[in-house]
């Protein structure tokens, strides 16, 4: 009997996220959908994964333990930061206007609404965001 393959886009993706369930529904999610995922799940280890590791895009929850997701932000798009391009989306449930426009102003890309996002807009939204068209 012929297995199935999983597609895969060898696209890599770091989620930064403390929510164990939604670090599994992402996981399953994402790894259905073919991307090679790492899960960091509090921002001191999400931010050294970062530097020593290149991913295509970091989907980053701006409530974290340790280092919050907007202090990673800053610190990711300074001059003196080791790795370059760095992709960013921030996941959140906290819809604090101002801490968004900031954290979008030093570099992320754009802001997803954890709980308005079903999981298969997350995966187009990501394919998307990486123009990737073997979704």
């Amino acid at each position: 009997m012929e297995q199935q393959q999983q597609p895969t886009t060898s696209k890599r993706i770091l989620l930064i996220e403390d929510d164990l369930s939604i670090c599994e529904i992402y996981h399953y999610t994402l790894s259905g959908a073919g991307y090679d995922l790492t899960i960091a799940n509090d921002g001191e280890t999400g931010l050294k994964y970062i530097q020593d590791n290149p991913y295509d895009l970091v989907l980053l929850d701006i409530m974290l333990p340790k280092i919050t997701g907007v202090e990673i932000v800053k610190r990711v798009f300074t001059a003196d930061f080791p790795r370059k391009n760095v992709r960013i989306i921030l996941l959140s449930n906290l819809a604090q206007e101002s801490i968004i426009e900031q954290a979008l102003k030093d570099g992320a890309e754009e802001f997803i609404l954890k709980s308005k996002i079903l999981p298969k807009e997350l995966v187009d939204t990501i394919a998307n965001a990486l123009d990737d068209t073997s979704k």
